[in-house]
């Protein structure tokens, strides 16, 4: 082995160690922030959990979920008194118990009926959720999907299931 091919062979080596390193260190930091911030993210969403407990006819919670409109909702879905409720908790500063609000599920039509009826209407497309939500103070169900190029909010009324509003973007 020549004495070239020995400081290559060196070089190529330091090269190598330096970017697994380099590697090893970006993923320990990428997963320490991303567990940060999925802790406080828990942690916000447990607390809005808890004041939708504290402050509706829910006593037991079978999920919780956001939903961002005009003002962002922690929404609760639960049981009470033997009926399932979505109580709508908004993410603000000094949080009265007025800004609580709930509704009956069987009050409005399910999330499978929307879902339905938007499968009807848009076949192809890639569902990304549906979430109960407060649009200009009243109760809607937000559907939002993909379909080519194009990001959709469809919002229907939770009462009756009829299309309340709808707006798309380009993903470009």
């Amino acid at each position: 082995m020549s004495l070239k091919q020995f400081f290559s062979n060196k070089i190529v080596l330091l090269v190598v160690t330096v970017l697994a390193i380099s590697m090893m260190i970006a993923v320990v930091l990428f997963s320490y922030f991303y567990f940060e911030i999925q802790g406080t993210h828990n942690e916000e969403q447990r607390t809005y959990s808890n004041i939708a407990v504290d402050h509706s006819p829910i006593e037991t919670i079978e999920d919780d979920f956001y939903y961002n409109g005009e003002q962002t909702y922690t929404v609760v879905q639960g049981v009470g008194d033997g009926e399932r409720y979505f109580t709508f908790v908004p993410k603000k500063d000094n949080l009265e118990e007025d800004d609580i609000s709930w509704v009956l599920e069987s009050e409005g039509v399910s999330k499978d009926d929307i879902l339905s009826e938007w499968q009807q209407d848009c076949s192809n497309c890639n569902l990304l959720h549906i979430t109960p939500g407060i649009m200009n103070e009243r109760t809607i169900w937000e559907v939002v999907f993909e379909d080519d190029d194009r990001m959709y909010f469809r919002t229907y009324l939770f009462e009756t299931g009829e299309l309340y509003d709808s707006i798309s973007f380009s993903k470009n």
